[in-house]
């Protein structure tokens, strides 16, 4: 982790941002203790069963068998 002073973290944040984009994790430090830490704001990851479930009641899955029909249930496609 990377220790700076507020002061020298000032004139540096674009090259900060960066370095915590890459994952580095960046310390700020006032008068020698610390006060903030940098860190990269985590992901979202795509919520892919919304996506699929947005299909619900718009395809005909009257020829499905049994099977199929678990997964579509899994998947939010049906009930």
């Amino acid at each position: 982790m990377t220790r700076l002073t507020v002061q020298s973290a000032n004139g540096r944040l674009p090259e900060l941002l960066k370095r915590v984009a890459q994952g580095e994790e960046v310390a700020i430090l006032e008068r020698g203790k610390p006060v903030a830490k940098l860190v990269a704001y985590p992901q979202r990851k795509r919520n892919y069963r919304a996506i699929v479930g947005c299909w619900h009641g718009r395809v005909d899955l009257s020829g499905a068998d049994e099977t199929d029909k678990v997964i579509y249930r899994k998947l939010g496609m049906i009930e």
